[in-house]
């Protein structure tokens, strides 16, 4: 999984699946890190947790810590003009916090695309447990992850 993150006042959280589909969208105020952390438990475990922020805020890389998963963040903060060119049509989103956890997932989806492909065309659909050995770096290519995919 891969999850966006826009933490603060209203926190909001976006996971989607290693195809890019949207899991969970939802943003609350006063939600605490260990229920945004269990919130993500209830759809899976991510490998990935990304930001919208060229610098991560420390309860994104605390909650990344957590899970011990990749951390996806921009080279420069994006614009708000920017951010909205991102949300796929038909998505519903209440705010922008929504908004800014779901582009940040977004855009982790987008950089890992191509490996996520090439992996789909080695390993099949069932890929989920290949994608997870390369990103994290468990095994350094993706013929080594397909053979240990098959016993994870």
């Amino acid at each position: 999984m891969i999850v966006g993150i826009d933490p603060g006042t209203t926190t909001a959280v976006a996971v989607l699946d290693f195809f890019g589909n949207v899991l969970l969208l939802e943003s609350r105020k006063g939600m605490g890190r260990d229920e945004v952390v269990e919130m993500i438990l209830e759809k899976g475990k991510p490998v990935i947790v990304s930001t919208d922020r060229s610098k991560p805020p420390a309860t994104v890389e605390k909650i990344r810590s957590s899970f011990e998963a990749v951390l996806v963040r921009p080279k420069k903060d994006l614009s708000s003009l920017e951010k909205e060119r991102l949300v796929p049509k038909g998505v519903k989103i209440k705010n922008k916090h929504e908004r800014d956890a779901l582009v940040s997932a977004i855009l982790a989806f987008r950089k890992f695309s191509q490996l996520f492909a090439r992996v789909e065309k080695v390993a099949g659909r069932d890929s989920e447990a290949v994608k997870e050995l390369v990103l994290t770096g468990v095994c350094p290519n993706i013929a080594e992850a397909v053979g240990k995919g098959k016993i994870y």
